[in-house]
């Protein structure tokens, strides 16, 4: 079901996260790669590092859309809500 992903270099890219009030980008992203230069799937990293560059945001309560690329990579668009709490 998963595939291991070989990259030869670190892998580069940008996210862009746009709401009605609020938008983030991140143009320069680098992750380094594992002497091996295989990273596997399942170890979800690119939604790791989404989550992670999420928490520290500062994102105002909203809905949002989520798009970016990673490692030659499309991130398919998608949207999430920050509610008030």
């Amino acid at each position: 079901m998963f595939e291991d992903i070989t990259f030869n270099e670190n892998i580069k890219g940008w996210i862009k996260i746009t709401g009605e009030e609020d938008q983030k980008f991140w143009n320069d992203i680098e992750i380094p790669v594992p002497e091996k230069g295989v990273l596997m799937s399942r170890e979800r990293m690119f939604f790791n590092l989404i989550q992670a560059d999420l928490e520290h945001a500062d994102l105002k309560p909203g809905t949002y859309t989520v798009e970016g690329e990673i490692g030659g990579y499309s991130i398919d668009k998608f949207k999430f809500v920050i509610s008030e709490e």
